[in-house]
């Protein structure tokens, strides 16, 4: 997850590839990395699949990732996850839902 932290001089293709994991884990981290990474078409598409892991916990960072990526694409896919959301995803849904709300239409990154 420290990648993040550099993302000016690395790519997030390394990332990306790491959201798919076949450990929870390595994908949950991946996500959060994948954050620092606006403006990027493949981490949004990235994250977007992480909403519906079969990890809880991967979701969890994927809908934290995409209230912070700022990508106001997101909007329609979160409220379709919170009708079927756990306690657990209960509180970061709202928070990131409206963190894309307050997003200028315009601003994508």
């Amino acid at each position: 997850w420290l990648l993040g932290f550099v993302h000016q001089h690395i790519t997030p293709e390394v990332l990306i590839h790491l959201a798919s994991d076949k450990s929870p884990d390595v994908r949950q981290s991946a996500c959060g990395s994948l954050a620092s990474f606006k403006g990027y078409d493949r981490v949004f598409e990235a994250l977007s699949r992480c909403l519906a892991d079969t990890d809880e916990q991967v979701r969890l960072s994927a809908v934290s990732a995409l209230g912070y990526f700022g990508d106001r694409r997101a909007l329609p896919l979160l409220p379709r996850l919170q009708r079927s959301a756990s306690h657990q995803l209960q509180h970061p849904l709202p928070f990131a839902i409206e963190q894309l709300q307050k997003r200028p239409l315009n601003d994508q990154i």
